[in-house]
């Protein structure tokens, strides 16, 4: 009996601590009904990545598109490659009615976005400490799943980097322009 007391108090401590603490106030509504079946922490220069999702092949493919992006990123902002702020990132892989569901994701800001559904967000706002989060709906694939990672992993770089690109419409604006060089570097 003491060994498997033992045993579990290992086993439990040492899961705790591969994982980083994703669960915080704002984000304990998403977590509760995401069923989250799959983890994978990954780092990609230097910038830790955990991928909460349902299987090991879908984090394959989005932790692929964002360690693409990444790495263009640095030519994408030549010259802007030091950090302003450290964070890692979260990504959040969802069910659509989840990423779009007001009391679920309480903690956007969705007049930003008119009030629209979305595909894809970048938080920088409400993630826990340290992190900036990007959630992405499961409905999306192929060359909009691309461009959507492109798009909001552009976000977190612009946030990290304290990118300056004017207004609201212009970061998006630079954002969108990111996209288009992401598929052109296929």
């Amino acid at each position: 009996m003491h060994f498997l007391l033992l045993f579990l108090t290992i086993f439990l401590t040492s899961y705790g601590h591969a994982l980083p603490p994703a669960v915080h106030p704002e984000y304990q509504k998403l977590e509760n009904v995401a069923n989250i079946s799959h983890t994978q922490k990954v780092d990609i220069k230097g910038i830790s990545v955990t991928y909460y999702g349902n299987s090991s092949d879908e984090s394959k493919i989005i932790l692929e598109r964002i360690t693409k992006s990444i790495k263009l990123l640095t030519l994408f902002y030549e010259g802007a490659s030091g950090t302003c702020l450290k964070r890692n990132l979260l990504v959040y892989h969802i069910d659509d009615n989840i990423l779009n569901d007001r009391d679920i994701m309480h903690f956007l800001d969705w007049d930003a976005w008119g009030n629209r559904s979305l595909n894809g967000v970048y938080d920088g706002r409400k993630a826990p400490k340290d992190y900036g989060t990007i959630f992405i709906t499961r409905s999306v694939s192929g060359e909009k799943l691309d461009r959507l990672i492109a798009h909001e992993t552009s976000h977190f770089w612009q946030h990290t980097r304290c990118i300056k690109v004017g207004e609201d419409r212009q970061r998006e604006s630079d954002a969108s322009r990111f996209e288009l060089f992401y598929l052109s570097n296929q």
